[in-house]
């Protein structure tokens, strides 16, 4: 027969062993949430939505976003968004990839979508590199590098207007460093 201390030390071994698995689980799914490439395609369902089955994990803890829009529907969700990623506060991502899904016909690269990804970005909060790729896709009216042209411009004319040393926006604005690569296909918008 084991003395009750014993019991009691050996209970204390198990849970010592069982609480350190919990840390490690803890850490280890943070470092690994961080790490992570997550990718969602378009479906039926908004994507916030989809983040919300995700509750009971770190969604702070994601760093790298692509999503893939499949329709103007999505874009125009973007457009709309209040000051976050998906107006998801808890996003904080280093780096948001916004793929053109490729059989989508043709990507409609107009003035007005520049003008309201130029809103956009002016509001987005909480990620630091923002890439718009075309992904095999077709544009019309505008060339993919005749509508990054446009989005920057819109960008920095909106600097221009507060100037750099003028009064502050009600907002602090984030100042976006672009680039574009004709080999890939992309743009790359990195918040400074």
């Amino acid at each position: 027969m084991i003395a009750n201390s014993s019991l009691q030390d050996l209970g204390s071994r198990c849970l010592n062993v069982l609480l350190t698995c919990r840390q490690f689980h803890r850490d280890f799914s943070r470092l690994a949430w961080s790490a992570a490439q997550f990718l969602v395609i378009h479906s039926y369902h908004s994507i916030p939505r989809r983040l919300a089955t995700l509750r009971h994990y770190p969604l702070s803890s994601i760093r790298h976003l692509t999503f893939v829009a499949g329709n103007s529907d999505m874009f125009e969700n973007m457009i709309h968004w209040k000051n976050y990623p998906f107006d998801q506060e808890s996003l904080k991502l280093q780096t948001l990839t916004v793929a053109v899904q490729r059989n989508w016909g043709h990507f409609w690269a107009r003035d007005d979508t520049a003008d309201q990804m130029g809103e956009m970005l002016k509001r987005l909060c909480n990620v630091k590199v923002f890439i718009v790729t075309k992904n095999g896709a077709q544009t019309k009216p505008m060339s993919w590098v005749e509508w990054y042209r446009a989005i920057v411009w819109r960008l920095l004319s909106e600097e221009q207007r507060w100037g750099f040393n003028g009064p502050a926006p009600v907002q602090e604005m984030e100042r976006w460093i672009g680039s574009f690569s004709h080999e890939l296909q992309r743009f790359c918008l990195e918040a400074r």
